[in-house]
């Protein structure tokens, strides 16, 4: 159901990620980052250890809950954590 929902949006981030990656005058080694918002407050992300160049609708990216990951670093105070980056990244997930 996720990927028949965010058909479009998955093609088309793959379709925009992979043009500019392959252009080295736009991006160095694996290209930095592109992300797309997708329904239900959620967002892919590519993925470290990829190239731009790798995503396809269905791979190379991370999906994130915006929503949650908002929620979080708006309600939590980073003291409250041994190491507040693995924290949050686990709320996101």
């Amino acid at each position: 159901m996720f990927f028949e929902k965010n058909a479009q949006r998955l093609e088309n981030f793959a379709r925009v990620s992979s043009a500019a990656g392959c252009r080295a005058d736009y991006v160095q080694g694996g290209g930095g980052n592109t992300s797309v918002k997708l329904a239900d407050g959620l967002m892919a992300i590519k993925a470290s250890g990829f190239c731009l160049s790798d995503i396809t609708p269905k791979s190379a990216y991370a999906v994130l809950d915006g929503a949650a990951v908002r929620d979080f670093y708006l309600t939590s105070e980073p003291e409250q954590f041994e190491n507040v980056e693995t924290a949050g990244s686990t709320k996101a997930k």
